[in-house]
């Protein structure tokens, strides 16, 4: 004979999109798309659509680790030149446009309020705007150049 609760004592909701944030923390942030998962910087991988994962531990050889931290670090390059590359073009655009207007250029902005209420605002453009994010992707290339440069300095990878 068993005996059974009446009401559940105790009771656990996991919450994995908190979960993948912890793990997204521990691995590095910003992954990389690569064959269907998300690799981040230490070589471990994650489901791309499921935030319950599953999770894929790194390469247990050396070189495999290292040819895969390689193709992180030279993807994710690629991916920041490509923004670089983009905002800038942004950037001067707006600028020259600006140069050939006699008032201040105006932008919609929309926002979410203290109350949880989307609104919009007008106002004039704010070119400042781009500087921030610039520079985070300049220092960001340098990093992926620097790590690029160590993983290549020892001829031995495999390449993936």
């Amino acid at each position: 004979m068993s005996i059974k609760p009446k009401q559940k004592l105790v009771s656990v909701r996991l919450n994995w999109r908190k979960y993948f944030d912890v793990f997204c923390e521990s691995h590095g942030k910003e992954p990389i798309l690569l064959n269907n998962r998300l690799l981040f910087r230490d070589g471990w991988q994650y489901s791309a659509h499921d935030f319950a994962g599953p999770e894929y531990e790194p390469p247990k050889s050396e070189r495999e680790l290292k040819a895969l931290k390689l193709r992180y670090w030279t993807e994710r390059k690629y991916l920041i030149d490509e923004e670089l590359t983009y905002l800038e073009q942004q950037e001067t655009s707006l600028i020259t446009f600006q140069t050939n207007k006699s008032a201040p250029l105006q932008q919609t902005v929309v926002f979410t309020n203290d109350e949880g209420k989307r609104e919009k605002a007008v106002q004039a453009v704010d070119f400042s705007i781009f500087d921030g994010r610039l520079i985070w992707l300049k220092a960001d290339k340098k990093e992926c150049i620097n790590q690029i440069e160590q993983l290549t300095e020892e001829k031995e990878y495999v390449s993936i």
